[in-house]
């Protein structure tokens, strides 16, 4: 009869004290470790196929070749373990399976990331119903022929899974857009930059050094960038280059941000820009094209008279005291 595809564990819980079981305890005494590393590679066996280990004629003698022990001594050792409890007795009397409620229990335990599993009905020695209150997904229960019997389902935690699913497609979704976005403006700049020429592209990038140092973290984000770019987009190279020497050039409005920028772009014609380009160009001892630069060089010059000014001033007053002695 056909049975469900069953999903085994790619690894197992193991108790560092496992050889310390009351079940196992006179297994070990009698075979050694020998017993031991039998019990360990069943336990291997039954978890690669899911809670279960068919032991039929067959199963022993593959199994025994496998791990090179007396087929006879495996089969005393399977004995002894179903004697004392370590396999369950009725499942392997009526079906010739190893298991047991404790493989059963771990099984689920160490199955959390599925979306469903699956037991067979006449196999399953816990009770489903409170198995399924631990976890968030359904347990199915099946015939021999795999057809469903039951679902058990914990309504409350499935309810919350649901939702964090949901939260996390969104999560998922809006990233991809961010990513998208990212990709867009990227191109975006790309055919913006290799349709001017490298000196214009030079000044451009010395504009935005200029407009972050306005700022008080020094830095512009994607969306300045890109405000700046699409603006410039819709110019020729000649206003641009005005544009961009006449703002860094002025000392008057050396705080002002890319808006200003803009305005001269609207406000000025190509062949203005070009005829004024050409002036800037033959303007003997022409100041430097960095206002902040230029704004300094005033600061000092102020600062200077000021010291002047307070030296005269001392001066005066010493003659002052002078006279009236």
């Amino acid at each position: 009869m056909a049975r469900p595809a069953k999903e085994g564990l790619d690894y197992f819980p193991l108790d560092v004290s496992i050889d310390q079981d009351d079940k196992l305890v006179v297994v070990i005494s009698k075979f050694g470790m020998e017993g031991f590393g039998v019990i360990i590679r069943l336990m291997s066996e039954i978890y690669k196929n899911s809670y279960y280990y068919a032991w039929g004629e067959r199963e022993q003698y593959v199994f025994s070749n496998r791990v090179n022990v007396d087929i006879n001594t495996v089969k005393s050792i399977v004995n002894e373990c179903i004697k004392w409890g370590f396999f369950d007795q009725g499942c392997f009397d009526n079906h010739h399976i190893l298991t047991s409620r404790g493989f059963q229990h771990r099984y689920i335990g160490a199955s959390k990331r599925r979306k469903s599993i699956t037991f067979i009905d006449d196999y399953t020695l816990i009770d489903l119903q409170q198995a399924c209150e631990k976890v968030s997904y359904p347990i199915i229960s099946v015939d021999a022929c795999g057809n469903q019997v039951n679902v058990y389902i914990n309504e409350v935690k499935a309810d919350i899974t649901n939702t964090e699913s949901t939260q996390r497609e969104k999560e998922i979704e809006k990233e991809k857009e961010r990513e998208k976005d990212i990709k867009d403006i990227s191109a975006e700049i790309k055919n913006f930059r290799i349709s001017y020429s490298t000196e214009l592209l030079e000044i451009i990038d010395s504009y935005f050094e200029f407009i972050a140092g306005m700022r008080k973290s020094k830095k512009i984000g994607d969306g300045i960038y890109l405000k700046v770019y699409r603006q410039f987009m819709r110019y020729s190279s000649v206003r641009i280059e005005f544009a961009i020497k006449t703002h860094m050039g002025s000392i008057e409005h050396s705080k002002a941000q890319e808006e200003y920028t803009f305005g001269i772009l609207r406000n000025t014609t190509d062949d203005e820009a070009a005829a004024k380009l050409r002036k800037m160009a033959t303007k003997p001892n022409r100041p430097s094209a960095n206002a902040n630069d230029r704004l300094a060089d005033r600061n000092r010059k102020e600062a200077e008279k000021i010291r002047e000014a307070m030296e005269r001033e001392r001066i005066g007053t010493e003659n002052v005291i002078i006279a009236n002695f």
